[in-house]
């Protein structure tokens, strides 16, 4: 997951506040929202 986030900072570079941002957003949705869906039968912090 980590090398296909640097492919898409490497093929379309962005100012770096802006590819910060929005790495740390994508982490954030990748860290807690899949795992949701992946494994709905495991208990999650949110519940």
């Amino acid at each position: 997951m980590r090398d296909m986030i640097l492919q898409e900072r490497n093929v379309a570079p962005l100012p770096e506040h802006k590819t910060e941002r929005m790495v740390s957003k994508n982490a954030a949705q990748v860290k807690y929202i899949p795992k949701r869906v992946a494994n709905p039968a495991l208990p999650t912090y949110a519940e």
